[in-house]
């Protein structure tokens, strides 16, 4: 099975030789690495060029704009469909999203894939495969062995579709998902999040299913540019004190998902305080 994995890169030139080594040095050879650059103004570019020249595998996408990472995923994540000829083909194939600071651990894709083609209807139904990570700084020092254990994130959570609506503990990074999930999450609305978190919504809300893997696959590297990162989740008394701040976040929330899961404002803030008061309590 082949594997399409995306990466958008923005200024990432300090980093980026050595995640893509880790790509390149993955034991599952079967890959392709399609990437959207949004407008670097470091060496980005000439480091891409490099390796694209040295394998051919890798694949520099051209678009114009700046989309930010949501946009830019969704968007690398449309074209990589676009241009199957054979509809079987399609079927079989699978996807992956990339950080552009992270390192890939040797057996990521590999593990990922065996998890996915041990389901016998990975054709038919939305499946996604997400994993653990290890929690590194910027030079690679542990900080945790475990990103799920240091987030205090269940894994009876993984599957659970109203969770998913307003948290998301799968993180874009580890995911491999199959083409009926791609399908599944096209389009993106704009009110959407992040791609990760609404990807992982629409398999679930599709009659989907997510399978967890508790052996990280990714040294997740932390330092003062990350757009997310490995992040305290804000305690439950922090964000009551900031009702309204609160209120109008899960209402942006609610109208991203809204057409999704078909509920409203209401049962969907319930949902939101619900699962807040879990993650406060480690639940």
């Amino acid at each position: 099975m082949t594997v399409t994995i995306l990466l958008t890169t923005w200024n990432s030139s300090l980093y980026l030789a050595e995640l893509l080594d880790s790509i390149i040095s993955q034991t599952y050879t079967d890959w392709e690495l399609c990437v959207r650059d949004d407008g670097s103004t470091d060496d980005t570019r000439d480091i891409l060029r490099r390796y694209a020249d040295r394998d051919a595998r890798i694949r520099v996408m051209e678009s114009s704009g700046k989309m930010g990472p949501k946009e830019g995923f969704m968007w690398l994540l449309a074209q990589a469909g676009a241009s199957d000829a054979s509809a079987e083909a399609d079927a079989h194939r699978l996807y992956m999203f990339c950080d552009h600071d992270d390192v890939w651990l040797p057996e990521k894709v590999a593990d990922c894939v065996k998890a996915m083609s041990e389901q016998p209807d990975r054709q038919q139904t939305p499946l996604l495969v997400g994993t653990d990570l290890r929690v590194v700084d910027a030079r690679l020092h542990p900080i945790a062995e475990s990103f799920w254990a240091q987030q205090h994130y269940a894994l009876s959570l993984c599957n659970d579709k109203y969770f998913h609506l307003v948290y998301n503990n799968i993180p874009g990074c580890t995911m491999l998902f199959n083409e009926a999930a791609r399908r599944a999450s096209l389009p993106c609305p704009p009110g959407a999040q992040m791609h990760d978190s609404w990807l992982a919504a629409c398999v679930l809300w599709n009659g989907g299913r997510i399978l967890p893997l508790t052996k990280p696959s990714i040294l997740y590297r932390q330092h003062q540019a990350n757009v997310l990162g490995s992040k305290a989740v804000p305690s439950y008394l922090s964000q009551l004190r900031r009702f309204p701040v609160l209120w109008r976040k899960t209402r942006d929330e609610w109208r991203a998902v809204r057409d999704l899961a078909r509920m409203g404002f209401l049962r969907f803030f319930m949902i939101k305080m619900y699962y807040m008061a879990r993650l406060h309590l480690k639940l």
